[in-house]
């Protein structure tokens, strides 16, 4: 997987341009790029190559990947096209603590069938109200793939979560035999537990620090319950990062385990 990158849009101008990017393991031997999530067609930053000169093999590539990336979501938007499979429109599990249609999302979708699917291929994705990421403040991506790891999943997964006053996103590399299980389960229960603590709508918000100590040990613990014996010998990390204003200024707070 690749990292998921944040900027704000035209409209947000501070005095620096914030970057919030921890990284997502990749499984296999390609390297990593950032897509855009935002607007009806992709948003893709070059540099200007110097006079004469074709641009550098990477940016090529990015503009290739974010593309392709902007039509899978579309696909899923519109209905149409063969790459319908790869995307479900299914809201994440933490969108139940905000008011419906103020969170925008794509998160990994289950990966259990994704051992007979090519070695490189897309992680599948699930999103939710896709067409408001353009109006909201921050430019968003995520690219994810499956390995060259023989008769095992892509075991990495993520989630992108954003409304108006916040971004919230995080990354999850399985391991062991079940590690597939066990970061997929994980990006649906973290964040929830971060965010209902952290971002309340409408409460208090709690320290980052207990908040996030409580929400990976209570992570910890429905991993133990849902697979009793699959968490024996299997396990993920995690990475979260929420982004948000704090008297005026951007605040970026996070948290791995």
């Amino acid at each position: 997987c690749s990292p998921v990158a944040a900027s704000p849009s035209s409209g947000d101008a501070p005095a620096r341009r914030p970057s919030a990017a921890p990284p997502m393991q990749q499984q296999g031997r390609r390297g990593s790029t950032a897509q855009s999530l935002t607007g009806e067609q992709p948003r893709i930053r070059r540099r200007e190559s110097n006079a004469g000169r074709a641009p550098a093999r990477g940016l090529r590539r990015a503009a290739s990947l974010d593309a392709k990336l902007a039509g899978l979501l579309r696909a899923a938007v519109d209905g149409e096209g063969e790459d319908t499979r790869l995307v479900a429109q299914r809201p994440h599990p933490a969108e139940v603590l905000f008011a419906p249609g103020t969170v925008a999302s794509v998160w990994g979708g289950s990966a259990a069938s994704d051992v007979f699917r090519p070695y490189f291929s897309h992680k599948v994705l699930n999103t939710h109200n896709y067409a408001q990421f353009g109006d909201l403040p921050y430019t968003v991506g995520v690219h994810c793939q499956r390995g060259q790891k023989q008769n095992s999943p892509n075991q990495d997964d993520s989630f992108v979560l954003q409304r108006k006053e916040w971004l919230c996103f995080g990354v999850m590399d399985g391991h062991g035999d079940h590690g597939h299980l066990m970061s997929h389960l994980a990006q649906e229960v973290l964040p929830k537990s971060i965010l209902e603590r952290c971002a309340p709508e409408g409460g208090t918000s709690e320290d980052w620090q207990a908040a996030a100590s409580t929400a990976f040990h209570n992570a910890a613990g429905r991993l133990r319950r849902v697979y009793p014996k699959e968490s024996r010998a299997s396990g993920t990390t995690a990475s979260v990062a929420l982004l948000d204003r704090s008297g005026g200024a951007l605040r970026l707070r996070t948290a791995f385990v």
